[in-house]
């Protein structure tokens, strides 16, 4: 089956100075229990997993950029390639390995004389829906892909690990994190398993202190 979308993209010298990209992400998911599921907000530009009804890791990521956006919906994981090639999108090369033209189209851009196709890689790639999949790629803090989810490298193979085929993606234009969901308390330097829920007796009441007075008592006075 061949998959004819992709966005991968290579970053560019930007003309301008860009917002400094937020942290990549978290996990806190191993020896989680419960349901996997993937929640996408395009206006966060943000990933969220959940086992169960517990929050187990986020990522930044870059969806579809302007006329190439990725639609929102609810949708599953359809199927996996820890090593996917495009077939579409990719440069064209010459017989060296060098790049003639970036960041093409094979569908609509013409090969210069000499040069052949070479597939853009997208490392564990998730389809779900189509040519439309989640997969390591260039995430820069804004949409900048051809409609497909991109995921950095830190986060992409944990993400690809942890969601089976049929796991549900849910595709947003809405923000996700305006809710009260909490993700699990993670470790400042290091994977730190989760917490269970606990239940804890609630506090013994607290006596107040007597209080004594360090100033002498009054002679008595006799009255006449």
């Amino acid at each position: 089956v061949a998959f004819l979308a992709s966005c991968a993209e290579y970053p560019t010298t930007p003309t301008t100075t860009a917002p400094t990209p937020p942290p990549m992400g978290y996990w806190n998911g191993d020896g989680v229990r419960g349901e996997p599921k993937i929640i996408v907000s395009i206006s966060e530009q943000h990933a969220y997993f959940f086992k169960g009804k517990n929050l187990v890791g986020e990522s930044t990521v870059s969806t579809g950029k302007p006329g190439f956006g990725t639609p929102p919906g609810h949708y599953t994981v359809l199927s996996k390639d820890a090593a996917h090639v495009s077939t579409v999108f990719g440069d064209y090369v010459d017989d060296m390995g060098n790049v003639v033209k970036s960041n093409i189209d094979s569908r609509k851009d013409p090969r210069p004389p000499g040069s052949h196709y070479d597939g853009a890689r997208m490392p564990y790639a998730m389809f779900f829906r189509g040519g439309y999949a989640m997969h390591q790629g260039y995430v820069p803090p804004y949409a900048a892909s051809h409609g497909c989810i991109r995921v950095p490298r830190e986060m992409a193979e944990t993400f690809f690990n942890n969601a089976p085929v049929g796991t549900p993606v849910i595709v947003k234009e809405e923000a996700v994190m305006h809710t009260s969901v909490a993700p699990l308390p993670v470790a400042p330097t290091t994977m730190a398993a989760p917490l269970p829920d606990v239940v804890r007796p609630a506090p013994a009441p607290v006596r107040p202190a007597a209080v004594r007075s360090t100033v002498p008592a009054p002679t008595p006075v006799a009255l006449h």
